[in-house]
C-alpha cells in the first residue's frame, strides 16, 4: 500500500520513469491489484505508450469488480486511436451505462458508429450501421429531448448523415438551450456548406454581438470567409484583417487574404510567414497554409522555382497526413457494370425535381458550367455536395454484390434515391424545377445514378490534359484527395477518368453531353445554347453572363467564375514547362 501510494506521488511531481519503477514493485506484491495496473496505464498513456497502456489498463480492467468510469473511458480512446471501434464502442456504453450524464462517452460512441459506417466497403451492412446508429440516437432523445449534449450531438449526427432538414432542426434547438461560440460557428460552417449564406451571416453577427469580450478570431476567419464566397472582396478583406491579429487564424487566413491581394515577396507578410516557417512552432495545417501563401506570392511574384520548391513541401505533408488510397480501376468498374445491370429498381413516376449531373476532373471548367446553369430561373445548385456520393462510396468495388440477393440492392437503390430527393427538396428554397449536382467524383456512379435516375442529364466538362493535370497539382484542394499530391498519381486518375466516361459516353449517350472547356471559352454563346438545350430549359439570355450570378462559390475558382467568360487560362502551363516534363511526355499530342 506504501509503494503504491509513494509511486503515485512520484508521478504527480512528474517522476514517470521513478513512479513506473515503484508500482512495478507494488505489483510484485499484489499482481491482481487493478489500481496498480491502472496508474501504471496512465504513465505509459502520458508517455505516448498507447500499445502498453492499453495492456495495462486490460489488467486493472480484469481484477476490478467494479471498474471507474475513468478507466472506462481511457481504454475506449485508446480503442479508437488504434482504429478498433467496435471494442471502443464497447468501454464507451460501460461508461456511459455507469454515467448516464456522461454525454463525452455518448458523443464518442457516436463518432465510432459513424468511423464503422465511414469504413464499411458493403453498403447493405454500412446501411445496417447506420439504421443502429440512428436507433441509438432516437433512444437518448426519448431520454433527455431538452438536454443541450444531446440536441448537440444529435446535430453533428445528422449532419453526417446530409440529412440536413433534421441537423438544422437540433442546431437551432441547442443553441435556444444554450447558444455559445463553438457550437454557433458549427451551425455557421454547416449553413455555409449548404449555401444558405444569410442565414449564415446571421448567426456569425449574433455570435460578434453576443461575445464582445470573447476571442472571436475564429469568427472573423468564418466570416471573411462567407464574404469571399459570395464575392465580396471589400468585407472579406476586412475579417480576413481581423483573423490576421490572431496567431490560430494567422495562417489561414493570410492564404485566404493573399487570393485578393495577390501580394509580391517583398511584402511584410511575405517575410512573417517565412519567418513563422523558421521557428518551427506551428502544426502541419498551419504550415501548409503558410507554404501555400508562400507559392501563390512566388507565382505572383513570376519566380517558378520557389513555386515549385513549396508546392513540394506542401504535396509531401499532405501526404503523410493522408493514407487513403483513391484512385480508380477504370476497367474494374466497367467489368461491375455487368452486375449493376442486374439490379430491378421499380419504375419510378417522374419527379418534379429533374437532375442534371456536372461531372468530370477537377479544375476543368465545372464550375463555371455550374454557374451558367445555375443563371437559368428555373434552376438551382446543390454545388459539390456529397449527398450521393457518401450513399454510393464504394460502389464502384461492387463484387460484394455476388454475395448477395441482388433484391437488397435494389431496395437500398430506392431507399437512397428517395432519401436523396428528400434532401435536395429541403435545399429548394424557391421551389425551382431542375437542380444541379456539381460532385465531380458523381462520374463513377454513372451507371447506377441512371438505374435512380433514368432521365437525368449528365454533363462532361473536357479540359486539355495537360493544363488540366497542372492546374490540379497547382492548387490546394481542402479535401483528403491524396491522388492530387503528385504528378504521376494525377496523370493516372485522369486517363482512368477518360477510360471510364469514354465507357458510359457510348453507353448512355443519350443522358450524357461532353464540352470542350475550349470551346466554352473561345466561343461561348454556341456553347452555352447547347448546354441549355439538352438539359430541356428554354433559352435565357442571362445564361450567357454566368459573371452576374449571385449564388455562393465554394470551390477554388471562387473568384475566376465572376469574371466574364475568358480564355486567359489556355496554355498558362507552358511558362512552367522546364518543370512538367513529366505531363509533356504523358501527353505528348499538346507539344508543340
Amino acid at each position: 500500500m506504501l509503494l503504491h501510494l509513494y509511486g503515485k506521488l512520484l508521478f504527480m511531481s512528474n517522476k514517470d520513469q521513478e513512479s513506473l519503477q515503484i508500482l512495478k514493485q507494488a505489483l510484485k506484491i499484489n499482481k491482481k491489484n487493478s489500481d496498480i495496473h491502472f496508474d501504471i496505464g496512465n504513465i505509459y498513456v502520458k508517455n505516448r505508450l498507447t500499445k502498453k497502456a492499453t495492456e495495462s489498463y486490460l489488467q486493472s480492467f480484469q481484477y476490478s469488480q467494479k471498474p471507474n468510469e475513468l478507466l472506462l473511458i481511457n481504454l475506449g480512446n485508446l480503442f479508437f486511436e488504434d482504429k478498433q471501434y467496435k471494442k471502443a464502442i464497447n468501454f464507451f456504453s460501460q461508461a456511459k451505462k455507469k454515467n448516464p450524464q456522461n454525454f463525452y462517452a455518448l458523443k464518442k460512441i457516436f463518432t465510432c458508429y459513424i468511423q464503422l459506417i465511414n469504413l464499411e466497403k458493403n453498403l447493405l451492412k454500412k446501411y445496417d450501421t447506420n439504421k443502429e446508429l440512428e436507433k441509438l440516437v432516437l433512444g437518448e432523445l426519448d431520454r433527455e429531448s431538452e438536454s443541450y449534449e444531446i440536441n448537440a450531438i444529435l446535430s453533428s449526427f445528422y449532419e453526417s448523415c446530409n440529412q440536413y432538414a433534421l441537423a438544422k432542426n437540433y442546431y437551432e434547438k441547442s443553441l435556444d438551450i444554450n447558444f455559445n461560440i463553438d457550437q454557433a460557428l458549427s451551425y455557421a460552417d454547416f449553413l455555409i456548406y449548404i449555401k444558405k449564406q444569410k442565414e449564415a451571416f446571421d448567426i456569425l453577427k449574433k455570435i460578434e454581438s453576443t461575445f464582445v469580450t470573447e476571442n472571436l478570431s475564429l469568427c472573423y476567419l468564418m466570416m471573411g470567409k462567407n464574404y469571399f464566397f459570395t464575392n465580396d472582396k471589400e468585407n472579406a478583406k476586412r475579417y480576413f484583417s481581423l483573423a490576421l491579429q490572431n496567431e490560430e487564424t494567422f495562417p489561414e487566413a493570410l492564404y485566404l487574404v493573399n487570393k485578393i491581394e495577390n501580394y509580391k515577396n517583398n511584402h511584410p507578410l511575405f517575410n512573417k510567414a517565412e519567418k513563422l516557417i523558421k521557428e518551427n512552432k506551428l502544426n502541419d495545417e498551419h504550415l501548409i497554409h503558410l507554404y501555400n501563401f508562400l507559392a501563390d506570392v512566388n507565382e505572383s511574384s513570376n519566380s517558378p522555382e520557389n513555386l515549385f520548391k513549396y508546392l513540394k513541401v506542401i504535396k509531401e505533408k499532405r501526404k503523410e497526413k493522408i493514407k487513403i488510397n483513391d484512385t480508380i480501376d477504370a476497367l474494374k468498374i466497367i467489368n461491375n457494370d455487368k452486375l449493376v445491370e442486374k439490379l430491378n429498381l421499380p419504375i419510378f413516376k417522374e419527379e418534379l425535381l429533374k437532375p442534371i449531373f456536372v461531372v468530370g476532373m477537377p479544375r476543368s471548367g465545372s464550375t463555371l458550367v455550374d454557374q451558367i446553369i445555375s443563371s437559368h430561373p428555373d434552376t438551382f445548385s446543390v454545388g459539390e455536395s456529397s449527398i450521393l456520393t457518401d450513399f454510393l462510396q464504394n460502389f464502384e468495388n461492387c463484387e460484394f454484390l455476388q454475395e448477395y440477393d441482388l433484391s437488397g440492392f435494389s431496395n437500398y437503390l430506392t431507399s437512397v434515391r428517395q432519401s436523396y430527393i428528400k434532401q435536395i427538396s429541403f435545399l429548394n428554397t424557391d421551389q425551382k424545377p431542375f437542380f444541379i449536382d456539381k460532385n465531380l467524383f458523381n462520374f463513377k456512379y454513372i451507371n447506377v445514378i441512371l438505374k435512380m435516375f433514368p432521365q437525368a442529364r449528365i454533363i462532361r466538362v473536357n479540359r486539355s490534359p495537360i493544363e488540366n493535370c497542372w492546374s490540379i497539382y497547382r492548387n490546394h484542394f481542402a479535401e483528403n484527395i491524396r491522388w492530387t499530391l503528385d504528378l504521376t498519381s494525377i496523370i493516372n486518375y485522369f486517363k482512368q477518368q477518360k477510360i471510364l466516361f469514354d465507357f458510359w459516353t457510348k453507353k448512355y449517350a443519350s443522358n450524357i453531353l461532353n464540352i470542350s472547356y475550349l470551346d466554352l471559352v473561345n466561343n461561348p454563346e454556341h456553347t452555352i445554347r447547347k448546354i441549355i438545350n439538352f438539359c430541356d430549359l428554354e433559352w435565357c439570355d442571362i445564361c450567357l453572363t454566368p459573371e452576374k450570378n449571385l449564388d455562393s462559390v465554394l470551390t477554388l475558382s471562387t473568384f475566376q467564375v465572376r469574371k466574364k467568360i475568358n480564355n486567359s487560362s489556355i496554355e498558362a502551363w507552358r511558362k512552367y514547362d522546364y518543370y512538367l516534363s513529366e505531363l509533356i511526355n504523358a501527353f505528348p499530342i499538346n507539344k508543340k
